[in-house]
């Protein structure tokens, strides 16, 4: 609970301070992702699942050359067989974007941070001592920024997040508690829609 805190306190000074000493040309967007993830339980094999999601976001170029964005996003982790582990999440990003070249069609790479709270499975999981779990990540992507014109862009590229999940207990059939540590990797293909302003 502490490291969500603080990574949300953190990327929300980091972005303040961001906008409010860029040379700032301001936008908002809109991003919807689409792709896999796996999420690995410790001591059970890992979980082959579906990944969706959208983020909301603002954000402020720095220069011509990088940009820094923050947001929340919705997600959801959807295991590929029919019974399996079903993750609605909800959380916070903060990014940082590097571009390489600066015309209309701009190539970037992106390193940020992430943070994530979902309420748990009861029907996977059976009775656990939280009522939601809690994740820290590190998101690292690539793309291309292409302006449309002075108010308007289109972003296509590619995210990796890896979320650590907190520890949480166990309870199992026979009455005896069990530690699990989870994290889960995504890999999705994201298109986003930026209003400059």
């Amino acid at each position: 609970m502490k490291r969500s805190i603080f990574l949300f306190v953190f990327s929300a000074l980091l972005f303040n301070s961001a906008v409010v000493f860029a040379d700032k040309t301001t936008f908002f967007g809109v991003a919807i992702q689409n792709g896999s993830a796996t999420h690995s339980l410790d001591g059970i094999d890992d979980i082959d699942m579906d990944s969706s999601g959208f983020s909301l976001y603002l954000g402020s170029e720095i220069n011509d050359f990088s940009r820094i964005k923050g947001g929340m996003h919705f997600s959801n982790y959807e295991s590929k067989d029919s019974e399996g582990l079903d993750i609605d999440n909800f959380g916070f990003e903060i990014d940082y974007l590097l571009f390489f070249k600066v015309n209309r069609l701009k190539p970037y790479l992106s390193v940020g941070m992430d943070s994530a709270s979902w309420s748990y499975d009861e029907e996977y999981f059976g009775e656990l001592s939280e009522s939601s779990i809690l994740g820290v990540g590190l998101r690292l992507g690539t793309g291309v920024l292409f302006h449309v014109s002075d108010s308007i862009e289109i972003d296509a590229g590619v995210l990796y997040k890896k979320i650590k999940w907190q520890d949480i207990e166990y309870i199992r059939f026979f009455g005896d508690n069990v530690t699990l540590k989870q994290d889960t990797s995504v890999l999705n293909f994201q298109l986003g829609l930026n209003y400059k302003f």
